[in-house]
């Protein structure tokens, strides 16, 4: 195991949001691949999230875990549906990341592509059980644009060419790649064809010069692509020579393949009154939850940060440390004090996205949150290459709109 940096703080509540909701992408899209777009001539930072959820006997968008009031959704067929973030057309580029939302063993969910028509920014999503078969279900999903270069943050790529042995999209003008120190990402595929192992390179991110070396950072993964039983999980991420580096292993139930994937490396760095969270929005507490099989337990201070945007408060207050309780085999209750729970509000949106972490053919998702209890308890669920729950490493996002004024 590796050792990764410490918790920033997050606080509490409301305000504006002050992150626009946009999509964007860069180099042709693969499989039909979304491209999100802005509102101004030059964008910095753009993102939308949603949740869908069958009410009624119909699949729709939930608002209180959805970024905007207008975000439509298509069922297109069995297990293939498409998210409609409107007003975001435009750049092309950006990032996808996508979990299924529910408490049982044998789902999955990817990206499918993503892409712009007129104003709006279309991402598809398939899903899966664990022997291949297309599945309605409830997921979330987010996209996340940067343009800035601020330093020492983290980035994004879409990872596009599986077999490729090295390869840099940046260098090769992806718009699906976003480095904040403004240099190269760097990926190479390991081993022979088929060894679906590949290691990420982001260039000039020193996370141990930022805040005395105390903070970590965190990673999100996501397969791409239209393959029935691909899952790709994150292996470890450790910093050497200036750089951070990021190691994926993608699976076909529990054979290694080849696949492309979207990826996210942030240290969720920034000014107290921006909020750069992982996923684009006023405030966040993301973990790595680094003892699988431990009754109950407080993660990991060094992967530990949490956020809440201001208007300009200076300091903020410190929310109490997340908590894990192991509820069951690969069933976690996760308890973020200082976030918001889910309401029908701009201030009060809600948003998660978990990762496996490890080396082992295991899938983890967010069942849902626990909505009588307080604060926000979220399930995170973990199953095996041919379902069943299964104990695991992982890391979590809670992301919500919750802003500070003074």
């Amino acid at each position: 195991m590796f050792r990764r940096p410490a918790l920033a703080p997050m606080v509490l509540f409301t305000s504006t949001m002050l992150v626009l909701m946009l999509g964007c992408g860069g180099r042709a899209p693969a499989d039909g691949e979304p491209a999100i777009e802005s509102r101004q001539a030059v964008v910095a930072q753009l993102s939308a999230f949603a949740k869908v959820t069958k009410a009624s006997g119909t699949w729709a968008v939930d608002p209180a875990y959805s970024s905007g009031s207008n975000i439509t959704l298509t069922h297109v067929d069995t297990g293939s549906f498409r998210v409609s973030f409107p007003n975001i057309g435009n750049p092309v580029g950006g990032d996808v990341q996508v979990n299924p939302t529910a408490a049982i063993d044998d789902v999955r969910c990817k990206v499918q592509s993503w892409s712009t028509s007129g104003t709006t920014r279309n991402v598809n999503i398939l899903c899966f059980n664990t022997v291949g078969s297309a599945v309605d279900i409830g997921f979330v999903v987010s996209f996340v644009y940067r343009s800035d270069t601020p330093g020492v943050e983290g980035g994004y790529v879409w990872a596009y060419d599986a077999s490729n042995p090295a390869y840099s999209p940046i260098a090769a003008g992806s718009a699906y790649a976003w480095n904040s120190t403004g240099q190269p990402i760097n990926i190479t595929h390991h081993g022979a064809a088929g060894s679906g192992s590949y290691t990420l390179q982001f260039v000039g991110q020193a996370f141990s010069t930022v805040g005395g070396g105390t903070h970590g950072g965190t990673v999100e993964i996501t397969a791409y692509g239209t393959a029935p039983f691909v899952f790709c999980t994150v292996v470890d991420w450790y910093e050497a020579n200036s750089d951070m580096f990021v190691d994926v292993q993608c699976w076909s139930g529990q054979r290694p393949i080849d696949s492309q994937f979207t990826a996210i490396l942030s240290l969720g760095s920034g000014s107290l009154n921006v909020g750069h969270s992982p996923n684009g929005t006023t405030a966040f507490t993301y973990l790595w939850a680094n003892q699988p099989t431990a009754d109950s337990y407080t993660p990991d201070g060094y992967y530990q940060q949490g956020l809440i945007a201001s208007d300009h408060c200076g300091a903020l207050p410190t929310p109490g440390p997340v908590t894990i309780v192991r509820h069951d085999e690969g069933r976690y209750w996760v308890t973020f004090p200082g976030m918001a729970m889910p309401a029908n509000s701009v201030f009060s949106k809600v948003h998660f996205i978990v990762t496996a972490y490890g080396s082992s053919p295991i899938y983890c998702f967010p069942g849902g949150l626990i909505l009588d209890r307080t604060p926000p308890t979220l399930i995170v669920t973990c199953i095996g290459a041919g379902g069943g729950f299964a104990d695991s490493y992982f890391t979590v996002t809670y992301s919500t709109t919750q802003f500070i004024i003074c």
